[in-house]
């Protein structure tokens, strides 16, 4: 399976915890944040993992401001001061196809060029902040993106599908939040649409929780290892530390640190090594489509 640290460079404390992850080898894949400027200097750490892990863009729409330049109220996706939308409203924009097509497809290339700038290479694969990659326009704009510019590179789009979801709703109380419907309802569609564009995606996602109601990441973790996980499954976490940057974009850090201290933890390597779990890139079939 694949074990991906998301929202690297949301923070320098974020980037520092995700780094000592990929020291100690717990992870596999890091999928990154390219638009706050305080943590570009800890991606030149992430050189030496080029080979080792996947490397993925984290596509934001909801947090901070964008990457590309002069866009105001017009563009739909930013408020009068120039930062993204929050959630719901991002998503109700999205629904009544208020934002305008090209920009978002500007501020996808944006992001994707600025990811190449920092690591000196393009994504392994892309996938979204709060998965906002799976809304109608910016699915849409994503798609064409990807097409575009991959042409025959391998990349792969993370679909937050879940096995336990074959109506569009999360069974588990503790993963039933709006949150939800974006992974389980709109991922399923995005699956199908990656099929049609023959675009590489992940089976399953696994790790969504909700934060508010789970206390710790460890009792997640085991009950998504009562599924046969495969090798390109993904289980995503949130490990951080805090600092006053991730303060002042979050109310809620203590699930990050505890996340962390899993990883860490020796009961988190007891549990692969019990279970046989390997650690893996996403695997390329050719017979995939």
């Amino acid at each position: 399976m694949i074990l991906c640290a998301d929202d690297f460079g949301l923070s320098p404390s974020v980037s520092v915890a995700i780094i000592k992850l990929l020291e100690a080898k717990k992870i596999s894949a890091v999928s990154c944040i390219v638009n706050e400027s305080k943590s570009y200097s800890f991606y030149r750490n992430l050189n030496n993992y080029q080979n080792n892990v996947d490397l993925g863009l984290h596509l934001v729409f909801t947090q901070g401001s964008p990457v590309s330049r002069n866009l105001n109220l017009s563009c739909g996706f930013v408020d009068k001061n120039g930062y993204f939308l929050d959630l719901k409203l991002l998503y109700l924009k999205c629904k009544f196809r208020s934002l305008n097509y090209q920009l978002v497809k500007n501020e996808i290339n944006s992001q994707i060029n600025m990811f190449k700038d920092l690591t000196g290479m393009y994504p392994d694969f892309i996938d979204g902040h709060q998965h906002i990659h799976q809304f109608s326009i910016i699915k849409n704009a994503l798609l064409e993106v990807v097409n575009n510019i991959y042409d025959k590179k391998r990349i792969y789009l993370r679909v937050g599908y879940h096995p336990e979801s074959p109506l569009g709703k999360i069974k588990n109380i503790r993963l039933n939040t709006f949150g939800s419907y974006i992974i389980s309802n709109l991922g399923k569609k995005l699956y199908l649409e990656l099929d049609i564009n023959r675009i590489f995606k992940n089976r399953f996602l696994f790790g969504y929780y909700n934060f508010k109601k789970v206390k710790h990441f460890r009792s997640i973790f085991d009950y998504y290892l009562t599924f046969d996980l495969q090798h390109n499954d993904i289980i995503i976490c949130h490990p951080g530390f805090i600092d006053d940057v991730l303060l002042e974009k979050e109310t809620l850090v203590d699930w990050r640190l505890d996340n962390f201290n899993f990883l860490m933890s020796d009961y988190f390597e007891g549990l692969i090594n019990q279970n046989k779990i390997k650690l893996n890139r996403y695997v390329f079939n050719d017979n995939f489509f």
